[in-house]
């Protein structure tokens, strides 16, 4: 059924809307609560998009004198967030496009190390235009627009007719310019573009290279949140540069690398230089690579860099220069795609050299830049970060591209698909880092260490620790590779949902054929909403039953021994070291959470984050995706992880994931504090991952709890207690008839424990189970 004529919305409707909501708005952009301005500048994104012409006279009108200083300094913050919600629109807008070199211009000054929150939205700015229009300049020397003159005389004199026709000034472009002159306009705003980007990276170094230690800096302050936030504007800057701005920016920031260490900002540093890779792999691992390999071996072996052990959190400053170079180099060598080949042997060179020179804090960064590489080289991920589609930068782009979008339907991605090279590359590496770490492990447990364990300085722990720490990082780095079947102890692996010559879409799977499934007391143990009954195909790379398949899953299962006789060694010669027993349960986790899908990073979480971070300025309600083409790759990105994470959500266990379940329960009551809290957490992580895991560890519990409890020891009372009534153990032990009489009736006997500490444990479980607790049916 239709609408019917006088009841649908038309251009006179339209108008009517925007005014009558126009002064409104203006009036509240510049308010100084929060939570009420940001309902305000929603607004204005929606009513500038309904009608450009009505509202972006008076907002540049407010605008412009905000950002020259001429007013209130919260006047100006508000104004950089509002150009943030318009600038997608005035990108495609005649006449209006023409403002936004100057508007870029006149926002740089925002990014100032005294006042963090107003850099923060002048990098939100830039990088919402940075997704809107591409950084290429369009005025040719030899034609009649080769500089900026034309683009400046025009925007004073707009200027000063808005400041002349005060809020209410009204300005009809499309009527008022001609086109010809208005792609004029444009282009000769584009010449300025290179000092733009120039000043731009000077700005952000000093910046910087003022921000405070990043051990001093709080989640969620915002010194943390320009660290995010600088990646993420430079990252579409960097891909919608012509490619005569991206030589001069790679060496303005090779240069900066190379002569400077910021060890505060050595984190930020490496994202921006991930983002400049991560555009044009060839020609910036051609400058990058080669240049730290360099710098690394000189901090080594010239300056003495990470030659003995460091206790503490802080990097000796003789080390800083070291980390600075491996951190970026660790952020050049991932999601670069396949060019990382052409280094193949540097690469592996520099990590064993690394590996078995350096000691204390600079060996974690060195284990995450092998952890990056193994990333680069396993994973799928898009390789394409243009602005647009290759045959519109193949034809030349020009001012009516500003602010196009590629719609959905015609997008075309670049994917980075690890070709057979990279994946043995992968395993060499895995084999080799792996290799050396479990023959130091061997060494170090053995009854002539080649270092004392007697001593204050602990030598020896932070050996070990460093050992099991490298293992984590490897096997996460390479976990897609990993058959969550074959973990699973089926020889005969099925991937992504897949057998052997199989090619349907997914395939059913019965999880019924559980043995534990059978006993009619544990048919509500288990959340059977958490087994998926179906795999999509996420393009698994090795094919199962063929030698480099095989030899992978043995050199896991080899780890996975080893790091179970290091927990039986610990426990009967070291039992109080702590640090070794949280590197120790952080393996643990990563060994059997890390299958399949990389879960213990969070990556997917991070990706979505992000996601919709980035698409909030371009967002309107009732459109469809209407994002540029980057967001829309991003979001691509984001499902092809969402399947690869679907398919390794749970797996069964096989014989080596039950023993080393064991082991974690039998750590979670442990006598010290520090130990139980690492096996708790590692425990929690791993039997979410594993099909039966709660049932088969707490019967163990239970017995270390009845035990504990007939010894009087408190300490293990208390791990018992927190395990098994604070972890997701909880639900399981109420609901599975099993374990819950046992739990209550041990649960009840607390009550006579005379230790303040365990008496105030009590109150909210107790409750919590005797409501959930419902007779058999």
């Amino acid at each position: 059924m239709d609408t019917p004529a006088d009841r649908r919305i038309n251009v006179e409707l339209k108008r009517r809307f925007v005014l009558c909501l126009r002064e409104v708005t203006f009036m509240g952009l510049y308010g100084k609560g929060t939570s009420v301005t940001s309902m305000y500048f929603g607004a204005l994104q929606n009513l500038t998009f309904l009608e450009p012409d009505l509202i972006l006279p008076g907002a540049l009108q407010r605008f412009y004198p905000s950002l020259q200083g001429l007013v209130e300094v919260h006047r100006t913050t508000s104004s950089l967030i509002g150009l943030q919600m318009i600038a997608n629109v005035m990108a495609r807008e005649k006449g209006w496009r023409c403002h936004i070199t100057a508007l870029l211009a006149l926002a740089l000054p925002g990014i100032d190390a005294n006042d963090l929150n107003k850099t923060q939205y002048t990098l939100n700015f830039i990088q919402t235009v940075a997704y809107s229009i591409p950084f290429v300049n369009l005025a040719k020397e030899n034609s009649k627009i080769h500089d900026t003159s034309l683009a400046m005389q025009w925007v004073q004199g707009e200027m000063d007719r808005m400041e002349a026709g005060g809020q209410d000034v009204q300005i009809d472009y499309k009527n008022e310019l001609s086109d010809e002159d208005e792609i004029d306009i444009a282009r000769s705003s584009t010449a300025g573009f290179g000092e733009f980007v120039i000043t731009l990276l000077g700005k952000v170094f000093t910046l910087l290279e003022n921000l405070p230690d990043s051990s001093q800096v709080r989640s969620g302050s915002p010194e943390d949140n320009i660290i995010n936030t600088l990646p993420a504007a430079l990252t579409p800057m960097f891909a919608s540069l012509s490619p005569e701005l991206f030589d001069m920016a790679l060496e303005k920031l090779a240069t900066f690398v190379s002569s400077h260490v910021v060890h505060q900002a050595r984190d930020a540093m490496a994202w921006i230089c991930n983002a400049l890779c991560k555009v044009n792999p060839e020609k910036t691992l051609k400058v990058f690579i080669p240049m730290l390999i360099v710098n690394i071996r000189h901090e080594i072996d010239s300056n003495g860099a990470a030659s003995d052990r460091s206790s503490g959190t802080e990097i000796l400053p003789r080390d800083r220069a070291l980390v600075w170079h491996i951190s970026i180099l660790s952020m050049c060598a991932v999601h670069v795609g396949s060019e990382v080949l052409n280094y193949k042997k540097d690469l592996f060179d520099i990590a064993e050299y690394m590996q078995e020179n350096c000691r204390g804090l600079p060996a974690i960064h060195i284990s995450n830049f092998i952890h990056h590489l193994l990333l680069n080289l396993t994973h799928t991920y898009p390789i394409d970060t243009a602005l647009y589609e290759p045959e519109v930068i193949q034809r030349g782009l020009d001012v009516n591209d500003w602010g196009q979008t590629t719609k959905p339907a015609d997008l075309t991605i670049r994917w980075h698909r690890p070709v057979m090279e990279e994946i043995q590359f992968a395993i060499e590496l895995f084999e080799s880092q792996t290799g050396s770490a479990m023959r130091r492990l061997e060494a170090l447990m053995s009854d002539k260490p080649p270092v004392s364990r007697g001593g204050k300085n602990k030598e020896w722990s932070d050996e070990t620790s460093r050992q099991l720490s490298q293992l984590r990082l490897v096997i996460s780095g390479i976990a897609t590779l990993f058959d969550p079947k074959r973990a699973s102890g089926e020889v005969n692996g099925h991937v992504n949902g897949f057998t052997n010559g199989d090619s349907n879409d997914l395939i059913m799977q019965d999880d019924d054929d559980d043995p534990e499934s059978n006993d009619p007391l544990a048919e509500a143990g288990e959340d059977d909403e958490t087994k998926p009954q179906f795999n999509y195909q996420a393009g698994y790379l090795l094919t199962p039953g063929t030698p480099l398949y095989n030899h992978l899953h043995s050199l896991r299962d080899d780890i996975g021994k080893l790091l179970s006789r290091t927990h039986s060694w610990l426990n009967t010669h070291q039992e109080d070291d702590v640090a070794c027993f949280t590197a120790l349960y952080s393996a643990y986790r990563t060994w059997i959470t890390d299958v399949g899908f990389e879960r213990s990073a969070h990556p997917l979480d991070r990706l979505i984050r992000l996601y919709k971070s980035d698409i909030a300025p371009f967002k309107i309600s009732g459109l469809r995706k209407h994002y540029p083409r980057p967001l829309l790759i991003k979001r691509a990105d984001g499902y092809q992880q969402q399947r690869v994470k679907h398919n390794s959500t749970v797996r069964r266990k096989s014989e080596l994931d039950k023993k080393l379940l064991l082991d974690l329960a039998e750590s979670s009551v442990s006598s010290y504090a520090d130990v139980r809290r690492i096996a708790q957490g590692a425990q929690d992580a791993s039997v979410k991952a594993l099909i039966g895991g709660r049932p088969l560890v707490i019967p163990v519990i239970l017995e270390r709890f009845r035990k504990a409890l007939d010894e009087n020891d408190h300490d293990r009372i208390k791990g018992a207690m927190y395990t098994l009534l604070f972890t997701s153990l909880l639900k399981t032990s109420i609901r599975d008839w099993r374990f819950a009489p046992d739990l209550m009736r041990l649960y009840i006997k607390t009550a006579g424990v005379d230790k303040t500490s365990i008496q105030i444990l009590e109150p909210q479980p107790c409750i919590h189970s005797l409501n959930s607790a419902n007779a058999l049916s």
